[in-house]
């Protein structure tokens, strides 16, 4: 089982150092713990390297080339091949200094190649910039999953408010209009026989009663349904100008009007 742990201190990063050599271990060890590396673990083969990272989470390791048994590019193989460990950053360290070893290194998937000996400035600071790398990488991935859970989750919010508009409307079968009262199902019946007309219909009521609304149904279900609904106030319009204003001087009959009329109470 993995283990997890707090990775926003990148001082709190742990880290696998593989070397058969005792001394080259434990020398690089003392220096990142003076480096503020606190998380050092040692593994003297790539065998029990692997075992390590098989069942406790790294941040980055430093990788010997040559080993007996497993050596460095088989591990580095390893890593790359199981989804636990494939993002794990991979410095080698070795005594090669060969073109042909460099580019076997970084196809294996290492991220460095640091040449033995090396001046220590050089290690921590390419340790330092790939635990950078790592955490901002992760960093990233934690967002991007916060975000596709949101995205996710007004997905089916959108998909249960579909639910319920779609219910509203087989129930009412009006877009604009809700409601169960037996009034107002004797109107829409009369919206349903008129609508499909091309009857002209006055629309009577007092204020606030849902007049435009009854007017937009008669249009939403009419035959010109594609075409513009134009509403006119016509206590505007002057008593004789009315009907030349609303039809002008040659009918249309691509185009609704709606018109009403409230009622005093």
């Amino acid at each position: 089982m993995v283990d997890r742990y707090d990775h926003t201190d990148q001082r709190n990063a742990r880290i696998l150092i593989v070397d058969d050599e005792p001394v080259s271990r434990h020398f690089l060890a003392r220096h990142l713990e003076r480096a503020g590396y606190s998380d050092v673990v040692l593994a003297e083969d790539g065998e029990s390297a692997l075992e390590l990272l098989n069942a406790r989470t790294f941040d980055l390791v430093l990788l010997d080339a040559l080993m007996p048994g497993l050596d460095g590019f088989s591990v580095c193989d390893a890593l790359r091949s199981a989804e636990i460990t494939r993002d794990i950053p991979v410095i080698f360290l070795t005594s090669l200094d060969d073109a042909v070893d460099k580019v076997r290194a970084f196809s294996a998937g290492a991220v460095a190649f640091i040449t033995k000996t090396f001046r220590h400035e050089e290690l921590l600071a390419r340790v330092g910039a790939h635990l950078s790398l790592l955490r901002a990488r992760r960093a990233l991935q934690e967002q991007n999953a916060r975000l596709r859970a949101e995205i996710e989750a007004h997905q089916r919010s959108k998909v249960t408010i579909e639910c319920l508009v779609d219910e509203i409307h087989s129930r009412a079968n009006f877009r604009e209009i809700v409601g169960e009262a037996p009034a107002l199902a004797d109107v829409l019946e009369q919206v349903e026989l008129v609508a499909p007309t091309k009857s002209t219909v006055l629309i009577l009521g007092e204020t606030g009663t849902g007049k435009e609304l009854i007017a937009r149904a008669i249009h939403n279900r009419s035959t010109r349904r594609d075409r513009p609904l134009i509403k006119i106030n016509c206590a505007s319009l002057p008593r004789d100008l009315v009907e030349s204003e609303l039809f002008g001087h040659e009918w249309n009959a691509s185009i609704s009007v709606a018109c009403w009329i409230t009622r005093a109470a």
